[in-house]
């Protein structure tokens, strides 16, 4: 199981002529849909004359889609060279200016991978951990034991509860959450409750 992955950390832009051709590739971190679609937008705007809009994207969170725009399989060739890097919470928006020439489905699928492999290398690309949130009770006497254990493991403490206990929500490297319940609880023999708050968090 992995806990790591890998996304652009601001927008980049690159260009390629192909035949009299212009690609206009661009890569935006996204990790909703909705920002998709706002960048998509956006560069829609910006680039309001040319003749086709294509993109991919690859979000965290599983979603993925293509989008052609009438360019036979551009969108799979821009998708294939993202996860070629290892990218999610990633849009690609490539904008092309027809040059007068066709070039084929075989050659349009060249040049818009081209164009993406352009845009991935101009981009800062940044390797993030996946944490997974969990809910730590402990008694007010075993805080400071439990605080040690918990940077030891690379936790990050995100939230504190002060009333009968010590609650806190703490975010832990995903494949070091199991290794770090166990050491807690058989460190404090059993005084501590453990468990996961839903989905691992970025």
């Amino acid at each position: 199981m992995k806990d790591t992955y890998r996304t652009v950390t601001a927008p980049a832009r690159a260009e390629l002529t192909v035949r009299g051709s212009r690609f206009v590739a661009r890569m935006r971190p996204a990790e909703t849909e909705a920002e998709v679609q706002e960048a998509l937008q956006r560069i829609r705007l910006i680039e309001r004359h040319a003749t086709h809009h294509v993109y991919a994207y690859r979000l965290l969170s599983g979603a993925c889609r293509t989008f052609d725009d009438g360019e036979p399989v551009a969108g799979r060739a821009m998708l294939r060279r993202m996860d070629a890097a290892g990218l999610v919470d990633t849009v690609a928006i490539i904008s092309r200016y027809y040059g007068g020439t066709k070039l084929g489905v075989g050659g349009l699928a060249r040049a818009y991978a081209e164009a993406a492999a352009k845009a991935i290398e101009a981009s800062d690309v940044e390797t993030r951990v996946l944490r997974q949130l969990v809910r730590v009770v402990v008694e007010y006497a075993d805080q400071s034991a439990a605080m040690r254990i918990i940077d030891r493991h690379g936790g990050r403490v995100v939230e504190r509860n002060f009333g009968e206990s010590v609650a806190l929500r703490v975010a832990i490297r995903r494949t070091r959450t199991d290794l770090f319940r166990a050491e807690l609880t058989d460190a404090l023999r059993g005084r501590a409750a453990v468990c996961d708050l839903g989905s691992p968090s970025r």
